[in-house]
């Protein structure tokens, strides 16, 4: 009788026993195999010209996630376009997942960028830093999250240019590159939360944007790099930026719209989108205090909206729907000619 009974728990008890043997093997080796990986990525790196250096390297954790961290990690671009300097970060990773890491950038970070587009040295400063990385299996990015918290930029003077409660980015490109047009080569999407622009407090809408979200697929293969004929090969390619989403939350102006962008062979914006426009009425109020828009031309730009907008479904706030298009250079809402688009200022080969 008491063999009967004693047969049914060898079982489970072996299973257990495999476990607690395998398991700790695991998990060293998985911590061994990050360890090497890191090493492996700082060779190759060096290698290509990037300034590399750091302190005192240790893996914690066991028997939970593996833990690596990386004491006051320096890092520099070849060019010196970009420089990033840290307190400490802690690099994470279940033992059974080799294909999904999580970063922590704990302390302050500084991160310096003096490219020719910028025409100025800025610092950017998060109070905390948090990337969630995940892998292709032929070890291609196949997804990677980065958030932002209590952000400040400032200039070489020392000047706030802006600052940001929260900002979240996440990019998402295939196993496979994208070589024709309509191929997607890479997701992104974006939000900021609470956008102070110090420069801008005394403008109509006031310096503060509450959102700015976008979503967007970008399409054909990417520009070789950030630069005027980079961008022109992209264009012949037919590149383009198709955006599902864009939310720009200013004072009263609430914008929401979709719509596709690329450039011309004059590296300016040209595309077009239908914005549907919340606070319109307000935003024309602040834009007459102001001065910018007076007389019978306001008037008659206020009476146009009036007609246009309908009533939302959703909570009845009057909604003006627009296309907005681009034309020999201009920015078209409808049939009004808004303003000159820019050219996008790149650096050449």
């Amino acid at each position: 009788m008491s063999i009967l009974i004693r047969k049914p728990i060898v079982g489970p008890f072996v299973l257990l026993l495999a476990i607690a043997i395998l398991y700790p093997i695991c998990w060293f080796y998985a911590a061994a195999r990050m360890e090497t990986q890191f090493s492996l990525w700082v060779e190759n790196l060096r290698a290509r010209g990037f300034a590399i250096t750091y302190g005192p390297a240790s893996t914690s954790g066991f028997p939970g996630v593996v833990r690596f961290s990386v004491d006051k990690p320096n890092f520099r671009s070849p060019d010196g376009h970009w420089a990033w300097r840290g307190n400490i970060v802690h690099l994470g990773m279940q033992p059974w997942d080799w294909w999904r890491y999580r970063l922590e950038f704990s302390g302050p970070q500084q991160f310096k960028l003096s490219h020719p587009i910028l025409k100025q040295r800025i610092q950017m400063t998060p109070k905390s830093v948090v990337v969630v990385l995940r892998v292709h299996t032929n070890g291609r990015l196949a997804e990677g999250e980065v958030t932002f918290r209590s952000t400040s930029v400032m200039n070489a003077d020392k000047t706030l240019m802006l600052s940001t409660e929260d900002m979240w980015f996440k990019v998402t490109q295939p196993e496979k590159r994208a070589y024709i047009a309509e191929q997607t080569a890479v997701s992104v999407a974006v939000s900021i939360d609470n956008l102070l622009l110090p420069a801008a407090a005394k403008s109509p809408l006031g310096g503060r944007l509450a959102k700015i979200q976008f979503v967007a697929d970008l399409k054909g293969p990417l520009p070789k790099d950030m630069t005027r004929q980079g961008f022109d090969e992209w264009r012949q390619t037919g590149g383009l930026i198709d955006a599902s989403w864009l939310n720009l939350v200013w004072g009263s102006f609430d914008l929401r719209g979709r719509g596709s962008v690329s450039i011309d062979k004059n590296s300016r914006p040209v595309g077009s989108m239908t914005a549907h426009i919340r606070g319109y009425s307000e935003t024309m109020d602040a834009l007459e205090d102001a001065g910018i828009m007076t007389g019978t031309g306001a008037a008659a730009i206020r009476m146009g909206m009036s007609v246009l907008a309908k009533p939302s479904p959703a909570d009845g706030a009057d909604v003006l729907t627009v296309p907005l298009t681009t034309r020999s250079g201009y920015l078209h809402a409808g049939p009004f000619q808004i303003l000159k688009l820019p050219q996008l200022i790149l650096p050449s080969r």
